[in-house]
């Protein structure tokens, strides 16, 4: 038995993963290294994700925790498919981060068994939402859909700037605009996957960001949609920050024009977003309020903005009647999500409103939830004596 069990152990640390298991039956298999899980899903015929992480990451934790842990997910892609995790600060993971443009947590790509890419997704999702992709990937692959531009290998012979601009910590160093120009200089063709991440990732100065908006179709062609609105979204960025500067609003009248150009599909939802976050840097409340309403009467908001923005407004905002309209937002927020930093939020606000029985009720479910998931409730602890100390 002994000897059984330490050939295992040998031959678990050659392929690179480990075991994670909730029980007996539900047991999933972890790669830890992308090339020998890509390996295993072309020896196997199945189809790999990979998971990326990073270790501040509190919703890649949550997912962990609530997501990766359910039966049905675990059986299914034990079942069904190849799984790996990567540390996208680590040494070992930024290669694949850099090729598949990995740039928020936590995110997955998903691949054929054949190596190519299938379609990449970010964001928390719960073990339902997460079913459902996970079939519509099966789906997916099923019909041959593949992200034509991205080949299967990772790519050879980085910029020498990635590795200081992606490691861990608060000390990342990030290459001006002139240094990427210099290496996009070198570049003979600046529609590959090497060129198209150093531009995906880092600011282009004006002339290679003229180019990329003038030729984003043909990206958008060999690198998918997701990309490259990410991508135009950050031109915008810096379009927007030029109305910051000014504190001229009339500007807006051109940039919608440059949305309107550019991102059709998505201009009426980015004109409201980039009015939200124009108003709240301006501290003008009412009409942040405003355009947040508009975004989630059409419901292009997602929950996690809707918590950024009130949480904003809580540190922020004296106006009773916004935050009225914030506690309100996201008393359908926990509804859906009773997150900890959500549940938080919706107590926090409520508190300020004057609504002291309803906070502290709230805010002791958060500092339950969040103790349950092995959160820092300090400061939440800390509110709580404040909204048990007012008089009512």
């Amino acid at each position: 038995m002994i000897h059984r069990l330490l050939k295992l152990c040998l031959f678990l640390s050659l392929i690179g993963g480990y075991n994670y298991s909730i029980g007996q039956n539900a047991e999933l298999y972890v790669f830890d290294d992308f090339e020998k899980a890509r390996m295993e899903a072309s020896n196997s015929g199945r189809i790999l994700i990979v998971d990326y992480y990073t270790d501040w990451c509190g919703w890649c934790k949550v997912m962990d925790k609530n997501t990766f842990t359910d039966a049905a997910i675990v059986n299914y892609i034990d079942s069904s498919f190849v799984y790996a995790k990567l540390d996208a600060e680590a040494e070992s993971g930024i290669p694949a981060r850099f090729k598949y443009r990995i740039n928020s947590f936590p995110s997955f790509t998903y691949h054929s068994p054949d190596g190519l890419l299938i379609d990449k997704r970010s964001g928390y999702l719960n073990p339902a939402d997460y079913m459902e992709e996970l079939k519509g990937i099966a789906r997916m692959n099923e019909e041959g859909k593949r992200i034509k531009g991205v080949s299967k290998d990772l790519i050879n012979e980085m910029p020498e700037f990635c590795y200081p601009a992606f490691k861990k910590g608060n000390t990342r160093e990030y290459p001006t605009s002139e240094e990427v120009s210099k290496y996009l200089d070198q570049q003979t063709d600046l529609f590959s996957e090497r060129s198209f991440s150093v531009m995906y990732f880092f600011e282009l100065d004006s002339s290679y960001q003229s180019l990329f908006v003038e030729h984003y179709k043909k990206y958008e062609d060999l690198y998918g949609t997701y990309d490259i609105l990410r991508k135009l979204e950050r031109v915008l960025d810096q379009e927007y920050m030029k109305i910051v500067k000014s504190k001229d609003e009339t500007q807006f009248k051109n940039f919608d024009q440059m949305l309107t150009e550019y991102v059709p599909e998505q201009a009426s939802r980015l004109s409201v977003m980039y009015r939200i976050a124009y108003y709240r840097k301006m501290e003008q409340w009412k009409e942040m309020a405003r355009f947040m309403e508009i975004a989630i009467n059409r419901d292009s908001m997602h929950i996690s903005s809707i918590n950024y923005h009130c949480w904003h407004l809580y540190q922020k905002c004296d106006d009773r009647r916004v935050i009225k309209k914030a506690y309100q937002w996201m008393a359908k927020v926990v509804e859906d999500e009773p997150t900890y930093a959500y549940l938080d939020t919706y107590a926090s606000l409520l508190y300020k409103g004057g609504k002291n029985k309803d906070s502290e009720k709230y805010m002791n479910k958060a500092i339950a939830v969040g103790k349950e998931n092995g959160e820092d409730v300090s400061e939440s602890e800390a509110l709580l004596k404040k909204i048990t100390g007012v008089e009512r």
